[in-house]
């Protein structure tokens, strides 16, 4: 080792150098607590699924895309996530689901009469943020009515949401449709209609005109390519309304599509008055005194509720719809909110009849009625009596529910309600409760706790004891609930006949697990249809306690009152000899009288109280219609003999009267209305139509005036059958018309599409980097589970340390570096090569050589040499000067000592001031 140069050294400070670069940036690490992960964004899938009317068996691609979520979901992350959009002219969220989308069927209300493929991309895209992968997967024919899919496209693909497509395909070269049916606009009885045929090769068959009452001509027909129009007779209603449809029959092989072979129109006539009477199933007779008191001048319909299966075909163009003991559950959702519709469009109605009046509590009906049966004031609810039979029940734990059930029963029941309990102990069938007042329960509770449940001994003798103790009730309201898991001396249909005429019903529970096992069902549902109760089976003790509470509910919240009264005629009515000689009625509903309504008839009630009195027939008005109620007995008062004044007086203030002549033409979407003015005078008319939704979203749009007496509208399709509501004023004249137009085959733009548009799908996948599927479900969930893995930390602040730990100590490194290179080139050129044994003595004396040769004057030029790769071990002979060079320093006194450094250097010192001195 050379221990001039220092390399030991040097290596040793290097390695302190990287030690001290280390030592802060793993702190940092440390500190940082970083966990670097491979991570996957997860996906979420949304499928699109075209429902239009140009797309036939839906179904197959439902059950697709039920097959492909169950695919992607077997091969993917539980964070994937999936939904199903259904859409056509709209489009509807149908289903969402975390990770395995179940379709168990479409339940959106779709309008399949389009496809806007731009709303159905545009709404699945919605949801989709950054921190999922976005991907599409589209189900459609390719064909748009609606819409721009261009202007999708553009933000799918910034957000970088991939659309796989699946084209459904399909092509009819020999298709055949009919595009509209027109009506005759003469008012003639006997004219032609207009049948508008469409057809993209040559072909052949027949056409068939069809009205209500069926064929009404048909023709053999030949049509080529393009559009045929063929012409049928036609005989236009005297009066009202009438619906007619063409139908194009051709051979089977020919018919590629079969949805668009029929066409519609309908067309209203306003002539003679014409009035609807609906009674019930079991009571056509009901309708009778009403046809023979308004058949002299006008038409009379009479028909049970299930004539009223399509309301739009009857409902329209009526000036009466009277409603004669019909109950409630006769009819469905969509025909009362259609008769609301005629009512409130101008249309008369009345409701006559006793306790099914009862039944249309918070129904669309009671909405449009003059009294309410649900805003009563407090005590007017009439009260009601409830006895249970209790039967052993086989299991200990049914029997328990049992004594549960008839517990929680009591707590539902109000105060002025009576309840009492019928068990059979060691001494026979006893009462446990005797009728007492609801409000008693805790006394009650105790009772059936401690009474033992046996098998009742005989079923006639414990509902003898019921009827007796329900007979002394003055409820108004008396049913009787019969809880058993067998059947034994079944009473008689004498004895049942006894229940009914006492106003007691009954209702039969078997509750047994063993319920499927030969019990004699038959008999305890013909106990309960005898008396106007209902029959329930169950095999869970779990469900008798709910189905006691929906007996107490149902039975208590009767509100007809079962009493004897002569109804009277308010005091403003005293001189109307159409109500005078009223005959005595059985029983009236309990209501209260609607605001700006008038009372006609007076109930029972205290002549001292004004308004204390119950209505009995009151009339009122809903939109531009007028309508009336009568809630007494209508039995008692179809007897009466001055009924047919009664008719037609009530009938003749609130049914309406028309001139309007109306006619729909419906077309590519479209309907057109031409509205014809009949009145004797002619005025001007500002006529409206008012098209009401689904969501009762009522839009008014203005006709046009195209001739005289004329008026035109054409408006688009808001669903599939709408009503529309035609009003004309003009000063102190109005008039209203409820007319219905429906959405055939013809109208759908859907239904002419005669082939599918796979090229549109496929640049919409190129577009968007999606791809093209094939139809087979386990193959195309591989296109769906391709994720993306990202890089990522604990958190961001764990990253920023580790960049600092990384960049500080490099930092530091290149700047230290870069001071030692600069240092050391800086020494080398400028120090000159000295070899010497002692450093400091040749250091000593180089420096006094170099002194006195530049403080000498006109001497040679020092020459002084530079560095050069001599070795070390070379001496260095200085060059021959003109001066005499300095004399040697003594290193030891004369006796031998060793003069120490400092010695030396004092005494080079004053030799070389003597020297410079000389």
């Amino acid at each position: 080792m050379n221990a001039d140069n220092g390399t030991p050294k040097r290596r040793v400070t290097v390695v302190w150098r990287i030690v001290q670069f280390l030592v802060p940036g793993l702190a940092v690490m440390s500190l940082a607590d970083a966990h670097v992960l491979r991570t996957v964004k997860p996906v979420s899938t949304v499928f699109v699924l075209d429902l239009s009317d140009s797309i036939e068996s839906t179904d197959r691609f439902v059950s697709y895309v039920s097959d492909l979520a169950q695919s992607q979901a077997d091969r993917t992350v539980p964070d994937t996530l999936q939904s199903l959009i259904v859409f056509g002219q709209d489009a509807f969220s149908e289903s969402v689901s975390s990770h395995r989308l179940r379709v168990d069927g479409i339940k959106s209300p779709v309008n399949h009469h389009g496809t806007n493929l731009e709303r159905a991309l545009t709404f699945a895209a919605n949801p989709m943020g950054q921190s999922v992968q976005g991907r599409i997967v589209l189900v459609s024919d390719g064909n748009q009515t609606e819409g721009n899919l261009a202007n999708a496209v553009p933000d799918l693909k910034s957000r970088q949401i991939h659309v796989d497509v699946l084209p459904i395909e399909f092509s009819y070269p020999n298709e055949v449709w009919l595009e509209r049916l027109d009506l005759p606009d003469s008012e003639s009885k006997a004219s032609e209609a207009v049948i508008v045929v469409g057809a993209q090769a040559r072909g052949q068959g027949k056409l068939v005109l069809s009205d209500l009452t069926g064929v009404i001509a048909q023709r053999e027909i030949e049509y080529g390519p393009g559009t045929n129009s063929f012409r049928l007779p036609v005989t236009l209603p005297q009066s009202g309304s009438m619906e007619y449809s063409a139908t194009i029959e051709i051979p089977a092989s020919q018919i590629d599509r079969r949805g668009n072979n029929s066409v519609h129109n309908s067309i209203h006539v306003a002539s003679r008055k014409k009035v609807l009477i609906v009674t019930g199933e079991s009571g056509v007779q009901d309708g009778l005194p009403f046809k023979q008191a308004l058949e002299g001048d006008s038409e009379v319909i009479v028909l049970p509720a299930s004539g009223v299966a399509q309301p739009g075909q009857v409902l329209a163009g009526n000036d009466l719809i009277v409603f004669c003991n019909v109950r409630a559950d006769e009819f469905r959702e969509r025909q009362l909110r259609e008769i609301r519709t005629a009512v409130q469009a101008g249309t008369g109605f009345l409701l006559a009849g006793g306790e099914s009046f009862d039944g249309y509590r918070q129904t669309m009906i009671e909405e449009i009625l003059p009294v309410s049966m649900t805003d009563l004031p407090p005590g007017a609810r009439p009260n009601g009596a409830l006895v249970f039979v209790l039967d052993n029940l086989l299991f200990n734990e049914f029997t328990t529910s049992g004594k549960r059930a008839t517990k929680q029963a009591m707590l539902t029941m109000r105060s002025t309600d009576k309840v009492g309990v019928l068990a059979s102990g060691d001494d026979g069938d006893a009462w446990a409760v005797r009728l007492t007042s609801a409000d008693q329960h805790q006394e009650m509770f105790r009772t059936i706790n401690n009474t033992p449940i046996g098998r009742i001994h005989s079923l006639k003798t414990a509902l003898r004891m019921g009827l007796d103790e329900l007979r002394t009730s003055d409820a108004a309201t008396r049913h009787l609930i019969i809880l058993t898991a067998a059947i034994s001396n079944l009473p008689d249909q004498t004895f049942l006949q006894q229940f009914a005429d006492a106003g007691v019903s009954m209702s039969t529970v078997i509750a047994s697990p063993y319920a499927d096992a030969g019990l004699d069902k038959s008999a305890l549902q013909a106990i309960a249809t005898a008396t106007g109760g209902r029959y329930y089976l169950t095999e869970r003790g779990s469900e008798i306690p709910a189905i006691f509470l929906h007996e107490v509910k149902t039975a208590l919240a009767s509100h007809y009152q079962s009493t004897r009264f002569s109804p009277t005629v308010p005091q403003s009515f005293r001189n109307a000899t159409y109500l005078q000689g009223l005959p005595e009625l059985q029983g009236y509903v309990i209501t209260t009288l609607k605001r700006m309504a008038t009372q006609v008839l007076n109930g029972p009630g205290r002549d001292q109280l004004p308004g204390s009195h119950v209505p009995i027939l009151a009339t009122g008005s809903y939109g531009r219609g007028r309508t009336a109620a009568f809630t007494g007995d209508w039995d008692g008062l179809s007897r009466w003999d001055g009924l047919r004044p009664f008719i037609r007086q009530l009938t003749g203030e609130i049914r309406g009267s028309n001139h309007l002549r109306v006619v729909t033409t419906s077309t590519n979407g479209k309907v057109r209305i031409t509205v014809d003015d009949l009145h004797p005078l002619e005025s001007e008319l500002d006529v409206q139509a008012s098209i009401i939704d689904d969501s009762q979203k009522s839009t008014s749009i203005p006709f046009q005036k195209t001739g005289p007496r004329r008026y035109e509208v054409t408006v688009p399709f808001v669903q599939d059958r709408m009503a529309v509501t035609i009003r004309a004023r003009r000063n102190e004249r109005i008039e209203t018309v409820l007319c219905w137009a429906e959405y055939s085959a013809g109208n759908s733009r859907e239904l002419l599409q005669t082939q599918s548009n796979r090229a549109v799908l496929e640049k919409l996948a190129a577009d968007t980097n999606g791809r093209v599927l094939t139809g087979n479900a386990s193959q195309d969930a591989a296109f769906l589970i391709a994720p993306t893995f990202t890089q990522s930390s604990q958190a961001g602040f764990d990253w920023f340390l580790i960049s600092l730990a990384l960049v500080i100590p490099l930092m530091y490194f290149l700047v230290w570096t870069c001071q030692e290179t600069e240092l050391a080139c800086h020494r080398a050129m400028q120090r000159p090569r000295i070899i010497s044994g002692s450093t400091l003595v040749s250091l000593l004396k180089t420096k006094l050589w170099v002194t006195a040769a530049l403080s000498s004057k006109g001497t040679a030029r020092l020459l002084v040499q530079r560095w050069s790769p001599t070795p070390r071990s070379a001496t260095w002979n200085p060059p021959e000067i003109s001066i005499q060079p300095p004399r040697e320093i003594k290193t030891h006194v004369e006796d031998g000592t060793a003069i120490s450094t400092i010695e030396k250097l004092l005494a080079l010192k004053r030799q070389t001031q003597n020297f410079q001195q000389s």
